[in-house]
């Protein structure tokens, strides 16, 4: 596959980096000084929303009827934080993300739903746990258009990201993944000088017989590697809310060292919590630096893993 156009950037911002409407605007901060540039920017689930909506599963399955008011308290944290970002947050957002709502309602009012076999169970687990990046991306899209006068293009990861069967902890066909990303992506046209930037989902996929798919825990790291490798991405950045890769936890460790440069394989044999294990092994196949720095801090260099 050839390079395109302009040198393409992977920015990919953790779910603390929109936690709070605080951090939301340091990420916005960050993107306008990225105007010009051709970006892939992937969104985590924001916050708890991960847990919260495996919380909701956990109380369907146990009959317990507070799985309704967890579900509304996501969309309610949703639509709160928005206009704590905005004041001029476009009402067909929160519809959006009513819609939503009442898509999982649908499907969890349906008691059918309950008597399923273990794969049916993972296969609706793993289409309502895709929800919370879905409304994370339907969020930030807004508020860069009205904050940064920007219109991303949006495209679902679910059209370019192709995995095997196993829903909740999906492993890629990259030889379909890289057809997809090839056809959804790069040889989109409005993809250029009118939308340099695209907007997409972390941590979900679709399998090849069409299920919504998740790539495992803090899956979303993994899914901007995806990106990065197979669109030949002059590097990949993952935005946290720490410094960079530490030599252990340096909110349990005094002595905690900040790397300023490592190896692949180094910060492989690490095992850093801050990065999806598969993420570095498919950048070091493609050669893609990877850039862990913080929103709080994004003049600083953070941590840069390359060869």
């Amino acid at each position: 596959m050839e390079k395109i156009g302009k040198p393409i950037r992977v920015f990919k911002f953790g779910g603390m980096c929109t936690a709070s409407g605080e951090n939301i605007k340091k990420v916005l901060s960050i993107l306008k000084k990225y105007r010009e540039h051709k970006l892939i920017i992937v969104f985590s689930a924001k916050g708890k929303t991960t847990d919260n909506l495996y919380e909701v599963l956990r109380l369907w399955r146990s009959n317990d009827p507070a799985w309704e008011r967890k579900l509304s308290e996501i969309v309610q944290g949703h639509s709160n934080l928005a206009k704590k970002v905005s004041s001029v947050y476009p009402r067909n957002t929160i519809a959006k993300f009513d819609d939503y709502y009442h898509a999982i309602l649908s499907i969890l009012s349906d008691k059918r739903n309950m008597q399923t076999n273990a794969v049916a169970k993972n296969i609706l687990s793993a289409k309502i746990v895709s929800y919370g990046e879905q409304y994370a991306t339907t969020l930030m899209y807004e508020l860069i258009k009205g904050e940064i006068r920007k219109t991303p293009l949006v495209i679902s990861a679910k059209e370019c990201i192709v995995t095997d069967e196993v829903v909740m902890d999906a492993q890629i066909y990259e030889n379909d993944t890289q057809r997809a990303i090839q056809q959804r992506l790069v040889a989109n046209q409005a993809w250029g000088e009118m939308h340099p930037w695209v907007i997409t989902e972390g941590f979900i996929a679709t399998t090849k017989s069409g299920h919504t798919s998740l790539l495992g825990r803090e899956g979303s790291d993994y899914s901007a590697g995806i990106f990065g490798a197979f669109t030949h991405a002059e590097s990949v950045t993952l935005w946290k809310t720490v410094d960079g890769v530490f030599s252990s936890d340096p909110n349990s460790t005094s002595g905690a060292q900040l790397y300023r440069e490592l190896t692949y394989d180094k910060a492989s044999a690490l095992h850093a919590k801050v990065i999806h294990p598969k993420t570095i092994t498919l950048l070091k196949k493609y050669n893609i630096p990877l850039i862990v720095k913080s929103i709080h801090k994004p003049d600083e260099v953070g941590t840069i893993i390359t060869a």
